[in-house]
């Protein structure tokens, strides 16, 4: 098989080279003169990558110079990331957070040993180089311009051509779907997009492929374009990436007005493909600031993605996206067999066939998995080979085993091991010291040996449904290039180690937990909520969980309002005792205060009797004035909200489950517009909440939601749903429930023509709907449910001729009344296209 040649791996190298760290390395250890040199030499071999590929299908002397120079280029990464390190190490030592640990090391003496080690490995490898770049001539490789599909990045690399080594098994009916997805043309917009998710080594990548590569699909659209986006998503190498793709021609060093220019001509009026392929950005901004860039394109245009996250496809925003399952189990065994085995070798060797058909059930499904497996079997007729997989991978852990199969990948910068390591076998992975990403999740190990901190280079830790995991490494510290620290909920954590605050390049921490140490902290080294101090790196979500371990000079030292990068806050007390006084917890929310940046917060379980003071007061606006959502759930002593209302950003505001609330903080005197952004408001379980505020009192002085589109009311007061519904004109959605005391719909109802869904639940005193409902003319949808007392339908029912869908669920009067030509009813709804009614 021929070598993958390290197009990204060498255009990272060219770039760090390039830039103002290591120019300041250089000086710094004297080696700037060896680094120019180094990277001269690179781009001279670089030009020629695109020729070697080819050529070493056809010349195994050119594949041996391919590997040699894999060999060089991924020793070279490795040893400017020492040097990267070091002056991390450095710059974080002035800083004095590492200072008992690195003071030797910077001793005179050793940065002499240092500066000299250096040297001398960049010697070495820019010799190693010359000797390759020696041979370009004698194999004849040319300079080409690197301006195929192929796309270069930091991590995966894919191209749109399915390998020839390639064995594919049961994915026809899913190519037949996503195919018929893509065809689909829409009324209501040109470009739309259809998103693939499942998890690693189920074959998103090639069922995308052979998508891509369909001749019905071929001749549909005008223009295919494939780019391998992997985890960097930069949106100005994306669009250049995708230039190259649609054009076969370098892009040089345009600028991303002139890319996004030159790619409408190109795309303008046509209608395209773009399959964009394992895609990781949860990030909403980047994906906004790229899809405003691409052009239309004619009707009928579309994007593929293939991603491993349902979160990216929200992101992106498709909520119903197409899910890759794992292959069944004839189709399993189907494509083991073909690779294990030599042809009709399976009848001479039953015995392999029957542990081959176990190896197989415990994969899943998972191709990838199916097929690593059947290449490594073949050839191999001892029964003892067989057996290891079940031994070592899956069953008992076979430590040696595993550890000479870990000895053997050199150079592996990628690992997802999930279905093959346990726990005695994972210390064998800190020997993996190229690791820049590792991916563990659904493990099923306790916790995690120190030895994976030996892993210095590593960037990206994933340990998602790690169901047993209940210890992070304790010297976690020391994996000082860690960027990304991927966990959810499916644990058993229950603290973080102290020193996660040393990690200072730490920007994924989705979750941390705060541990009541009861004395043992000192012993099993468990970090306290302080270790987010020097964090200010961190972006996206984080939710911090058990605050109510948490003590109030701590919180302080967390220092969220530093943490500029943060967009998702989540506040998680969890319950306390009911003798436990709330002055603590208040103390620490008071010290919780985040960075005016935090678009979405939420707060759950908070036993405080009021909300902190940077909540409470009249300059809410100005403190947090890019907050678009808040949820605040299960505070059950707080009797006065904050002032909600004035903040200008705020779309989505979420109350449940806040029995002791009572109206909302307001100032009646204060100019500031009421609820100016808000378009979904979601109350529930608000039993002594009346009204917002002051400006409640009189109908005249009421404010309105101008924006307001979608309200929930559940378990709440009938005065508060009265009012709300009377002051809200541009509503598309309600939902009232579980208002027991309502009699009647709410009279300013009525007056929304814009209401597209309605939804009456569980209120048992409601016994008719008005007469005035024909007047709601653009209501599409209206669901009744369990309403025991609504005793028939109004005949105005025939004048909503834009209904579509109405739903009809324990309600015993109406389900004898609308029975299909039978129902005294029937008549006022036959004309709605679907009705459904059950008894219950």
């Amino acid at each position: 098989m021929a070598e993958q040649i390290p197009f990204g791996i060498a255009e990272n190298l060219l770039m760090k080279l390039g830039s103002a760290v290591f120019h300041e390395i250089g000086l710094m250890y004297g080696v700037r003169g060896e680094l120019s040199k180094l990277k001269e030499k690179l781009s001279t071999v670089g030009a020629v990558l695109l020729d070697a590929e080819e050529k070493q299908e056809s010349s195994c002397a050119v594949a041996d110079w391919v590997r040699r120079l894999k060999d060089v280029v991924y020793d070279a990464d490795d040893l400017l990331d020492d040097f990267a390190t070091e002056d991390l190490r450095r710059k974080t030592d002035d800083r004095g957070r590492f200072a008992a640990q690195v003071s030797d090391f910077f001793s005179p003496s050793n940065q002499l040993a240092f500066r000299f080690k250096m040297a001398h490995g960049i010697k070495a490898i820019r010799e190693r180089l010359d000797d390759i770049a020696n041979d370009i001539s004698k194999f004849n490789l040319i300079s080409r311009v690197m301006s195929d599909v192929r796309v270069r990045n930091n991590g995966r690399e894919t191209c749109s051509v399915v390998e020839k080594s390639h064995k594919i098994v049961g994915r026809e009916e899913n190519k037949r779907e996503i195919i018929e997805l893509l065809m689909q043309s829409s009324t209501q917009e040109n470009l739309s997009m259809v998103v693939i998710v499942g998890m690693g080594g189920l074959g998103k990548t090639t069922l995308a492929q052979l998508v891509y590569n369909d001749q019905g699909v071929v001749s549909y659209f005008n223009l295919s374009m494939w780019v391998c986006v992997s985890v960097d998503f930069d949106v100005e190498v994306l669009v250049k990436n995708i230039l190259m793709s649609a054009t076969n021609e370098d892009v040089g060093n345009l600028r991303l007005e002139q890319l996004q220019k030159r790619l409408q001509e190109k795309l303008d009026g046509k209608r395209y493909l773009l399959v964009l392929d394992d895609v990781w950005n949860e990030d909403k901004r980047k994906w906004g600031q790229f899809i405003t860039l691409l052009p239309v394109g004619a009707n009928g245009s579309k994007i593929l993605v293939t991603t491993r996250s349902t979160r990216v496809a929200s992101v992106i925003g498709i909520d119903s996206p197409y899910i890759v399952e794992g292959l069944k189990d004839d189709e399993s065994w189907d494509l083991f067999e073909s690779l294990a085995f030599k042809k009709a070798e399976e009848q001479m060797h039953p015995n392999l066939v029957a542990i081959g058909k176990d190896i197989v059930k415990m994969c899943k499904g998972v191709p990838l998995i199916i097929e690593t497996l059947g290449r490594m079997l073949y050839f191999k007729t001892q029964e003892s080979h067989w057996t290891f997989f079940m031994d070592a991978g899956f069953v008992d852990d076979h430590d040696s085993s595993i550890t000479r199969l870990l000895s053997s990948l050199k150079g592996l910068r990628v690992m997802k091991m999930s279905f093959f390591l346990r726990h005695k076998a994972l210390s064998s992975l800190g020997k993996l010291s190229h690791l820049r990403y590792l991916d563990l999740s659904y493990g099923w190990f306790e916790n995690l040996p120190n030895a994976i901190t030996r892993l210095k280079h590593l960037q990206t830790l994933t340990l998602f449904n790690c169901i047993r995991l209940k210890e992070l490494p304790r010297n976690m510290k020391k994996l000082i290039n860690l960027r990304h620290l991927e966990i959810d909920e499916v644990n058993k954590l229950s603290y973080m180690p102290r020193g996660l605050g040393d990690l200072t390049n730490l920007q994924t921490l989705p979750l941390f937990w705060v541990r009541n140490d009861g004395g043992e902290s000192r012993h099993k080294r468990m970090g306290r909520l302080n270790e987010l101090r020097f964090l200010n790196n961190l972006r996206g979500q984080l939710q911090i969980k058990r605050l109510s371990n948490a003590r109030g000079s701590e919180a302080k030292e967390a220092m969220l309002e530093g943490k500029q990068y943060l967009e998702c806050l989540r506040l998680d007390w969890w319950k306390l005792p009911a003798t436990q006084e709330s002055e603590e917890a208040m103390l620490v929310m008071e010290c919780l205060q985040p960075h005016p940046n935090l678009k979405e917060l939420f707060i759950v379980d908070y036993p405080g009797v009021r909300f902190p003071n940077w909540m409470m007061n009249d300059g809410l606006d100005l403190l947090l004035p890019n907050l678009v959502k808040i949820q605040i759930s299960s505070c059950d002593r707080s009797k006065v909200l904050p002032p909600f209302a004035q903040l200008p950003s705020l779309k989505y505001l979420e109350l449940s489950n806040l029995i002791a609330v009572e109206c909302m903080m307001d100032y009646p005197s204060s100019a500031k517009p009421f609820f100016p952004s808000l378009k979904t408001l979601q109350l529930s379980d608000l039993p002594n909440l009346k009204g917002w505020g002051m400006r409640d009192v009189a109908a005249e002085q009421a404010p309105s939601y101008p924006y307001l589109e979608d309200l929930r009311l559940d378990n709440t007061t009938v005065e508060l749903c009265l009012h709300l519904i009377s002051v809200s004109s541009s509503l598309k959605s309600v939902s009232i429930r579980r208002i027991n005391d309502l009699i009647s719909l709410p009279e300013g109802l009525q007056h929304v023509s814009t209401l597209q869904t309605l939804t009456i639940r569980g209120c048992s005193s409601l016994a008719t709907l008005p007469d005035w409902i024909g007047r709601l003319t653009s209501l599409s949808e209206l669901c009744i449910e369990k309403c025991p007392n609504l005793t028939s339908l109004p005949e105005e029912m025939r004048s909503l001729r834009h209904l579509h869908t109405l739903k009809i669920n324990g309600c015993p009067y109406l389900y004898e009344r609308c029975q299909k030509e039978t129902g005294e009813d029937w008549p006022t709804i036959s004309h709605i296209p679907e009705i459904i009614i059950r008894r219950w």
